[in-house]
């Protein structure tokens, strides 16, 4: 698959070789589950730092909302929503990364108002950012789509993003704990579990382990 090849007419440029990939159905888990998290981390890249910068500054406003809760004091939720309104147009950066970072932050306080509460407020809120920047720009895109790569039947990619996309999470949250260390997407560091790494023998070709 040569570089700038289009394979989905919908996806960034990142993902569209692990698209075709997803599409030919051959590779391992292990292998499929590598090459979205590169290609997302990758395409993080787009939606520079600001997005992580508002979290930043949201996230201790969510923290004080908890903290009210939880002295069962009076929340004013209209008030706190427009606080993050305002923050969000202040701080700037891409219109889509500012709605899904926003939104991360809108699924953190809908959390806290069904009575969940957590430790790691600002972790949370990231890895939701991620997490929709997943959704919204890759996993969703490719379900949605009706013809595929290939004629890949759209039953069995759907069911093989099912099958990773637990695994791709937990990656991504990886990658929150180093955003919010850095205050930055650039230079994540993507370390493989030494569980899926493959081994190497003397029968085994490093030619087919790095394919």
């Amino acid at each position: 698959m040569p570089d700038g090849d289009k394979y989905h007419p919908k996806l960034g440029g990142n993902f569209q070789k692990v698209y075709a990939l997803l599409c030919q159905g051959e590779c391992s888990d292990d292998k499929l589950i590598r090459d979205i998290v590169k290609s997302f981390r990758r395409h993080l890249k787009n939606y520079k730092d600001e997005p992580v910068q508002f979290i930043k500054k949201a996230a201790p406003i969510i923290q004080n909302i908890q903290d009210k809760l939880a002295q069962s004091k009076s929340v004013n939720w209209v008030e706190a929503h427009q606080q993050l309104d305002k923050l969000s147009s202040q701080t700037g950066g891409t219109k889509r990364g500012e709605g899904l970072a926003q939104k991360a932050c809108e699924q953190q306080l809908s959390s806290i108002r069904n009575g969940s509460f957590s430790n790691t407020i600002e972790k949370d809120i990231v890895s939701n950012y991620l997490k929709n920047i997943y959704s919204g720009d890759f996993d969703g895109s490719v379900r949605l789509t009706t013809k595929h790569h290939m004629d890949a039947p759209r039953q069995k990619v759907n069911a093989r993003l099912d099958s990773v996309r637990s695994r791709v999470e937990g990656d991504l949250e990886k990658f929150a704990n180093q955003i919010i260390k850095k205050g930055s997407v650039r230079g994540l560091r993507y370390q493989i579990d030494q569980k899926s790494k493959p081994k190497i023998d003397s029968n085994t070709s490093l030619f087919k382990i790095a394919g």
